[in-house]
């Protein structure tokens, strides 16, 4: 699915409200000024609701599954793919899957399939 390259200004939310917080990634790839983000990429879930709940752990950690097919983020071996928005991850405790959500909000000039 076609989209725009995702870079570390799009936020990426938890399905309760959380926010995502990219770990940090070596920057090889600039749109607009900003890094793009590889799908390789780790977010480190923070203020997930659940956790208030006292009963079910909170979203700890979320990464994407599909990115760009024709974009490569890093070169060398393990090149990743751009992660394109909008886009539908995983949040984990494993045991536990949740979504985790990029929406389309951020750089726009840039488009992948």
């Amino acid at each position: 699915m076609p989209g725009f390259l995702a870079t570390i200004a799009n936020q990426v939310f938890c399905g309760h409200s959380g926010t995502g917080q990219l770990t940090p990634f070596p920057a090889k790839v600039y749109v607009m000024g900003q890094p793009v983000v590889p799908l390789s990429a780790v977010y480190t879930i923070v203020l997930c609701k659940l956790a208030a709940s006292g009963t079910v752990p909170p979203c700890a950690t979320g990464t994407f599954p599909k990115g760009a097919l024709k974009v490569l983020v890093a070169n060398g071996p393990g090149q990743s793919p751009a992660l394109i928005v909008p886009a539908t991850g995983t949040c984990m405790p494993q045991d536990q899957p949740r979504p985790l959500i990029a929406p389309p909000a951020g750089q726009s000039r840039v488009a992948a399939s």
